[in-house]
C-alpha cells in the first residue's frame, strides 16, 4: 500500500488498515485459486484494495466489494 498517498482522516485510514489486515490473505488466496499465478494474484488482490481505497466513503459493505 505504499503507493497510495494517505490524505485521509486517520481513523479512516486506521479503518481500511484493520480491514487490510484481516482481509487480504483470503482476497489474495481467492484470486490465486482463479488464475493459479502467485505474484498476479496478489496484484489482483492490490488492486481492488486500491480501488476500495478511493471508494472508501461511499462503499456500504467492504467485504464484498473486494469479492
Amino acid at each position: 500500500m505504499a503507493a497510495l498517498r494517505l490524505t485521509s482522516p486517520p481513523e479512516v485510514v486506521a479503518q481500511f488498515h484493520d480491514l487490510y489486515a484481516r482481509e487480504y490473505p483470503k482476497i489474495a488466496g481467492y484470486c490465486f485459486v482463479l488464475v493459479r499465478d502467485r505474484d498476479l494474484a496478489h496484484d489482483m488482490a492490490q488492486e481492488a484494495f486500491t480501488r476500495l481505497f478511493t471508494r472508501w466513503r461511499t462503499v456500504r459493505e467492504p467485504r464484498p466489494f473486494l469479492f
